[in-house]
């Protein structure tokens, strides 16, 4: 058995390599190893920068304190109940 490696730029193009070579009776098994690089992919890990530009935006966010927030959350869930309440 002989192991040939083959790199392909687009996954479009592997997928259609690998359907045209697994007809080739001589060819026992075929298989794309790894995973794409999907920046919108989930599970994929955040690059350093990316990592960075989130720090950066969050640190730009205005925020308030946790007794602020409790308290404007209260404040919107009474307001939202007494709305449903007087329908």
């Amino acid at each position: 058995m002989q192991k040939v490696i083959v790199n392909i730029d687009n996954p479009i193009n592997a997928k259609l390599f690998l359907k045209m070579v697994k007809q080739l009776n001589f060819v026992e098994s075929v298989k794309i190893e790894g995973e794409e690089y999907d920046w919108i992919n989930p599970k994929r890990p955040a690059t350093n920068e990316e990592c960075e530009q989130m720090i950066a935006e969050a640190e730009e966010c205005p925020s308030m304190a946790a007794e602020q927030a409790k308290e404007y959350s209260l404040k919107l869930a009474k307001e939202s109940w007494e709305g449903k309440r007087s329908k």
